[in-house]
């Protein structure tokens, strides 16, 4: 790729590779990266920490959407590496996790619209396996559109802690597959969730989190006049749960998936008492 001559490239996708330190030293150095706008990078099992520090510490000034992975920890990327691009508008980080302390994102891409976060449990040995907490409570992201905590190891305090974001753009949210079995979501969790001021949301998936009809059931004192798409699927909900979400005042709801829960009778009066 050295002589590689594109003054207009915008978007490079290098992800599924075996990029290491050495290759990204190298592309850092191309004249054509610097006035890059997109940069995927992830799913490289050779990106270290000296490969993303590599990366941080090029010209690439004017970076707005970043996709990246390895087997770096989320805490120090954060805390080292998160404040070289202040430009970003999107990104992506798929990394190992530090249960040591909480996470915070405050300060951190002030322009940021979509956000995506995936931990895995460190493969050390010794490590326990314990849910992270991720601050993003004070966070302040005027225009956040999209945020997708899907298998981001989310502890039950930080999932409360949601409904303390101040992100009055936000359409989608994602924050399935959480773990439930030795940090189990309670219904106070989701009642405190509930209170979350997002008044363009549409778009909402609670999926494999282990909720039951009493966690169901605080779902409906939320005020989201645009929510469209609901996905409960793989939860443990059953009748009573079920006949609850149906008493949201969502006037705009569209698609509401119950799939694979623990529904059994189909009568209307059981499953959907108030119709949508």
């Amino acid at each position: 790729m050295a002589g590689g001559n594109w003054p207009r490239l915008e978007h490079l996708d290098l992800s599924s590779n075996r990029l290491n330190a050495g290759a990204i030293t190298q592309l850092t150095q191309y004249a054509w990266t610097w006035r890059l706008l997109d940069l995927e990078v992830h799913d490289n099992p050779d990106m270290d920490v000296i490969a993303v520090q590599k990366l941080a510490s090029g010209r690439l000034l004017f970076l707005r959407g970043l996709g990246i992975s390895g087997g770096f920890m989320l805490n120090w990327f954060i805390e080292e590496v998160a404040s070289a691009w202040t430009r970003l508008q999107s990104v992506y980080l798929d990394c190992d996790y530090c249960p040591a302390h909480d996470i915070s994102f405050a300060g951190v891409w002030p322009k940021l619209k979509n956000l995506q976060i995936k931990t895995r449990e460190p493969s050390r040995r010794g490590i326990l396996a314990k849910p992270v907490r991720l601050e993003l409570s004070e966070a302040e992201w005027p225009n956040l559109q999209s945020l997708d905590l899907s298998y981001s190891h989310l502890d039950s305090a930080g999932f409360s802690q949601l409904a303390l974001g101040e992100w009055p753009l936000l359409s989608r949210l994602d924050v399935s597959h959480l773990p439930f079995s030795e940090d189990k979501f309670k219904p106070e969790h989701y009642a405190v969730f509930a209170l979350g001021s997002w008044p363009r949301l549409t778009d909402l998936c609670l999926s494999h989190n282990g909720m039951d009809d009493e966690c169901a059931a605080k779902l409906i004192s939320a005020d989201w006049p645009k929510l469209r798409i609901l996905d409960l699927s793989y939860n443990d909900i059953g009748a009573t749960g079920s006949a609850s979400v149906a008493q949201g005042k969502w006037p705009d709801m569209e698609h509401l998936c119950l799939h694979g829960n623990n529904l059994e009778c189909m009568c209307p009066c059981c499953i959907l008492q108030e119709g949508f």
